[in-house]
């Protein structure tokens, strides 16, 4: 259904005098997919020529998140991990993607986060808009992009450092499409995918608003990736099964492989000692620590940037600050 279109080709070349010889490609295929490109070309006997689809200079990692704050957490901490570098945020809807732009231009004190503005990228655009974003992108004008999957056809950009699914994709094939953005340089790149049990339900509603004929499909191949989600064998060696490779060994560089370190810096390690040894800073609720922590905003703007900091609680930083019983550090 990618391309009904493609279905009339076979009525053309049976048009001709003569067959000619009918050549097929695609990048990211099953067995299945195959046999069905084959079947629906009418492709006489092919010869097929198949290189392995993985990718093993991707460092894939899935995190699983309790809820919207943490997701939001572990975004901004693997931002500042890759804040010099390009890389593009998936999510499964149009408001996300302006959503997750909005929080990281709002959060990005200082280009903690990222050097640019990040741009929020799909379908609702028009096509003026979405050629000058991408153009931007491969330019490095913007070096973060927030997308749905509209993001990716024609893109080739060789060093784009990280994808981050920031919801999750509806199937394998449309995450490794995804995940393939990054690292076509072969340098060692780095895939996230931070998930939500709500993330599903998202999925599962933009399914039900398809073809009746699609729906049971589209459904199998969201539940085949959610056994990969909740699994814990090798990444690389189930994505390989899938697609029909073989891995003789586990990768060992898949979060499923090997912990993610995603833990505190020396620095981060410090001010969220001084947060809670402040017998009234201690008491805040813990995401909003943490965002303190992760963001060390020093002016009363910055503060007031960070979700749940009104005007109340700047007021007693101020008097901490004055009184002499907070680090001004």
């Amino acid at each position: 259904d990618f391309r009904p279109s493609y279905t009339r080709i076979p009525l053309f070349i049976n048009k001709l005098a003569a067959r000619p010889i009918v050549a097929a490609f695609t990048a990211t295929a099953t067995p299945l997919i195959a046999d069905d490109i084959i079947n629906c070309l009418e492709l006489k006997s092919p010869t097929v020529f198949k290189q392995s689809s993985l990718r093993t200079n991707l460092q894939l990692n899935i995190i699983h998140c309790h809820n919207k704050a943490s997701k939001q957490l572990l975004l901004l901490k693997i931002l500042k991990k890759h804040s010099q570098e390009s890389g593009i945020i998936y999510c499964s809807t149009r408001k996300a993607t302006e959503q997750v732009a909005s929080l990281i231009n709002q959060l990005n004190l200082n280009n903690q986060l990222t050097q640019k503005k990040v741009l929020a990228y799909h379908g609702g655009l028009d096509s003026q808009q979405r050629e000058s974003i991408q153009q931007r992108f491969m330019k490095n004008e913007v070096r973060l992009i927030s997308a749905t999957n509209a993001f990716g056809m024609g893109v080739d950009k060789s060093d784009v450092r990280f994808v981050i699914h920031y919801q999750l994709s509806a199937n394998i094939e449309n995450y490794y499409q995804e995940v393939g953005r990054a690292g076509r340089d072969g340098e060692q790149s780095y895939c996230y995918l931070l998930f939500e049990e709500r993330d599903a339900y998202i999925q599962r509603r933009m399914i039900s608003q398809t073809s009746a004929d699609r729906i049971k499909i589209e459904q199998k191949k969201l539940n085949t990736f959610l056994e990969m989600v909740y699994s814990d064998t090798c990444l690389q060696k189930q994505l390989a099964t899938y697609f029909g490779d073989e891995l003789a060994e586990v990768c060992g560089n898949c979060s499923n492989c090997r912990s993610l370190d995603i833990s505190f810096s020396a620095e981060e390690k410090t001010l969220w000692n001084l947060i809670n040894q402040n017998e009234l800073l201690m008491k805040l609720p813990e995401q909003l620590k943490l965002f303190i922590t992760l963001l060390n905003p020093q002016t009363e703007e910055e503060w007031l940037k960070i979700p749940g900091v009104g005007a109340g609680l700047w007021k007693i930083i101020k008097e901490l600050s004055a009184f002499g019983h907070l680090d001004t550090q």
